[in-house]
């Protein structure tokens, strides 16, 4: 939907302190009881020879100031927590001394590279293990100092509460900036605030009861509500199925295939790469669904995710803001009407179930984001949109150019984004 006129006297005043309830992104993690204090995003990135510590210092004191979510905690608000509910978010001042507390220096000096590396996995583990978001320790920084005769490298470890892949690209540039000015002794001049992340937080709360949110809820039970067998011989449980117990599958294929894929393709239909790799999927686990088991279904359901920045509101600007603001939302991939075999051999019905995946992609309003405001935001809502998640969840996480080799980008033998 379009951006909604508001009347600007009735709307909150864009106060970046203070305390803020959580997105449906924080409600997501908590309610699943996902261990909370490690979760977080990394990069590593490359720094210049004969970095001097209090440059470095000066300048993560920068992004801290600038950036709110990079300050914030998170606290109980009643006692004893249980759940999401019991939970908020506050965003105190900036603090002069933050940076010196938030970085640690480690001496690589003629270190070869297997040991580097060795250091860098170990360094990760332990700074993620720094991290505590009720103690408000969101950014852990771990200088691996190579001296002045060869470039250093610099892990940035930042509680997930704090950051996505957008704010990366927002931090890495702001750090270099903030680093140049430090060297002539001069203060960081960044690019200017958008809007908060507590002033985003505190609309998206009060948009959760709105007239036009509370008119997708049909749709989203609807979603819900689909028929979903079971892909193993158990559901999910939180308890046994851990992040210790899961295994890791991971593929390389040859550029040649993948850019007619990544391009090519999605052209021919005007649609996106996403709408291309979902169907492929969906066609996929339809096939094997059918030679084991008994339950068929017309399509797959999908937990998907968006980046959670969509122009909802026409005074707010989120184009600089620090903090995570991923959206998460069921999807139905109807198949109805396909010819499995058919589209598998790349016939006409490949073509037509793209075309079809691709118009109920475009359905969903606002991409997707009203879903969490209702299943997390609003109590009434939520009663309607509960039970369990789909079983499968999809990421696409884009295109990244391979590593320049250059100071204050990522460091050459460093994968995109690391974390846990």
């Amino acid at each position: 939907s379009a951006a909604t006129s508001l009347d600007t006297q009735s709307l909150p005043e864009d106060v970046a302190t203070g305390t803020l309830p959580l997105m449906p992104i924080a409600h997501w993690l908590l309610d699943g009881g996902s261990p909370m204090a490690k979760f977080n995003q990394s990069m590593l990135l490359q720094v210049p020879a004969d970095l001097q510590q209090a440059h470095l210092v000066a300048a993560l004191q920068a992004l801290l100031d600038h950036h709110d979510a990079l300050r914030m905690r998170l606290k109980s608000s009643h006692g004893d927590a249980k759940d999401a509910s019991g939970w908020e978010l506050e965003i105190p001042p900036a603090k002069p001394s933050d940076a010196q507390h938030c970085l640690h220096r480690i001496d690589t000096i003629g270190l070869h590279e297997d040991g580097r590396r060795m250091l860098v996995a170990e360094a990760s583990r332990t700074a993620a293990a720094r991290l505590d978001p009720e103690a408000g320790r969101m950014l852990q920084a771990t200088w691996f100092d190579a001296g002045s005769a060869q470039p250093g490298r610099l892990l940035l470890t930042i509680h997930h509460l704090a950051v996505d892949g957008v704010s990366w690209r927002i931090l890495v540039p702001d750090l270099e900036l903030a680093w140049l000015a430090a060297q002539r002794d001069q203060r960081a001049k960044l690019g200017p605030r958008s809007s908060s992340l507590r002033h985003w937080a505190l609309r998206l709360n009060a948009e959760a009861f709105a007239a036009r949110r509370l008119a997708e809820l049909p749709l989203w039970a609807s979603i819900v509500g689909t028929a979903d067998p079971l892909l193993s011989h158990r559901p999910l449980d939180a308890s046994r199925d851990t992040v210790a117990t899961a295994r890791r599958l991971t593929l390389s294929l040859p550029s040649t295939l993948t850019s007619a894929l990544l391009t090519q393709v999605p052209a021919l239909f005007h649609g996106r790469i996403n709408d291309v790799l979902l169907t492929a999927f969906a066609l996929a686990v339809a096939h094997w669904r059918r030679g084991r088991s008994s339950e068929q279904a017309s399509g797959v359901v999908f937990d998907l995710e968006g980046h959670g920045r969509e122009d909802i509101f026409e005074d707010i600007d989120l184009s600089r803001t620090v903090g995570w603001f991923t959206s998460i939302f069921p999807m139905h991939l109807d198949l109805l009407g396909i010819d499995l075999d058919d589209a598998l051999r790349g016939g006409p019905h490949m073509g037509r179930a793209l075309k079809q995946s691709k118009e109920q992609l475009r359905a969903l309003p606002d991409n997707g984001l009203g879903f969490g405001l209702l299943r997390y935001l609003n109590l009434e809502t939520a009663k309607v949109l509960g039970g369990a998640p789909p079983q499968i969840g999809f990421n696409y996480l884009g295109r990244f150019a391979a590593p320049l080799a250059q100071d204050w980008a990522s460091a050459s033998e460093a994968s995109r984004l690391g974390g846990s």
